[in-house]
């Protein structure tokens, strides 16, 4: 395989090439020399980095307390590591805990997802960003590059200013942008012309005064750059379907509802809320009882109120779904908390689940993808399919 990418081996002494990497990563990472060679197979332009450097940028690493199999794992998903200059690694690694504020054990988990930061350059292109950031106001600029370390890549004049610019453009204040981007720091790396305006544009064409554009933006910032027909469209052709006339106030008073799955998350909630009796109109008074999990909450307490023969669309939805689990016993069901529980253990046996209800399951992190990377542009001069290997 590493013959058919480079074919010019052949000619090349392999004591010069091969072998003093192989010396390297199985001395300072203790490889074995299957997973050296799966590493030159992945990126061959690796025998011809200098050994010295390739063993100071693992050395880099390991000085960070980072443990040898995660540094070996890391290498292998993205093998371009190892021909990153160390004086640029040291440089970025400086700039993180001098300018960023992060602490050293903190640098792990950043470089594992994003390995890239270390490509940037500190004096034109994370420094700048840092700065820009401390002076519209952001109190946490660490929060924000754990959160989504390309930002550190933007250019400003070019990126970032045009960003803050536009959240100004939309009612936004000085003060609420920090929180917006602390909050959701994905719209500093978002389009301008791809995804920030025709999302603008969409809200007001559903009847959204350009105030209340705003004040979803500060609650939701997500909405500034979810997928209009996909995503948006979807959500609003489906509530239409469901006879909700005034859109515009449905999705100002819950802005996530846009970023719901039609098929897994609106159809099975409204379809039960439907069949137990609730009509639109009373759906339409509490939007938010769309915010809360078909599994967790919903499911069990109508069940369990059907189950003690009461009308349950007599009752409002904001008292059956939106209290704690002590006051629905206390004031709805009117039975002790201990008996609702064992209902609800009872009910998920027999549904196959093992969850506590009106507690939230904890899901598994994933990491984030795009199907269209250009509506996240960014000014990285080492964008991840350089680090990345070529299948």
């Amino acid at each position: 395989k590493l013959l058919r990418k480079r074919p010019a081996l052949l000619e090349l002494d392999p004591m010069e090439t091969v072998v003093p990497f192989v010396r390297t990563v199985t001395t300072v990472l203790d490889y074995d020399t299957k997973g050296a060679s799966i590493l030159l197979c992945k990126r061959p332009s690796l025998m011809d980095y200098p050994e010295i450097a390739v063993a100071e940028v693992l050395s880099l690493l390991l000085s960070l307390g980072i443990e040898e199999r995660l540094l070996r794992f890391l290498l292998l998903r993205f093998p371009g590591i190892a021909e990153i200059n160390p004086s640029q690694v040291r440089s970025s690694l400086r700039c993180l805990v001098r300018d960023a504020h992060f602490e050293i054990n903190e640098l792990w988990p950043v470089i594992r997802e994003s390995p890239w930061v270390m490509c940037y350059d500190t004096e034109t292109e994370s420094i700048p960003v840092i700065e820009f950031l401390e002076k519209i106001g952001v109190q946490n600029v660490k929060l924000i590059i754990q959160t989504e370390p390309r930002v550190l890549g933007c250019s400003v004049p070019e990126q970032l200013e045009p960003v803050y610019r536009f959240l100004l453009s939309i009612g936004l204040s000085r003060r609420a942008i920090p929180l917006v981007l602390q909050l959701f720091p994905c719209v500093l790396i978002a389009s301008i012309e791809e995804k920030l305006v025709p999302n603008r544009d969409y809200l007001i064409s559903l009847g959204l005064a350009r105030a209340e554009v705003a004040h979803m933006a500060r609650a939701f910032p997500q909405i500034l750059v979810l997928d209009i027909e996909e995503e948006m469209a979807e959500v609003v052709r489906f509530l239409a379907s469901k006879g909700v006339e005034d859109i515009a106030e449905f999705v100002y008073r819950l802005p996530s509802v846009l970023a719901f799955d039609v098929n897994s998350n609106l159809k099975p909630k409204l379809s039960l809320l439907e069949r137990v009796g609730y009509e639109t109109h009373q759906i339409v008074e509490f939007p938010g009882c769309l915010s809360f999990s078909l599994e967790d909450v919903i499911i069990p307490r109508i069940a369990f109120l059907r189950y003690l023969g009461a009308d349950v669309s007599s009752k409002r939805l904001p008292i059956v779904l939106a209290c704690s689990e002590d006051r629905f016993c206390e004031r709805v069901a009117s039975r002790p908390t201990s008996e609702f529980q064992e209902f609800c253990r009872d009910l998920a046996e027999k549904r196959g689940l093992n969850r506590h209800p009106g507690k939230q399951r904890k899901r598994k992190r994933k990491r984030r993808t795009r199907k269209d990377n250009r509506a996240f542009p960014t000014r990285c001069r080492f964008p991840i399919g350089e680090l990345s290997s070529q299948r």
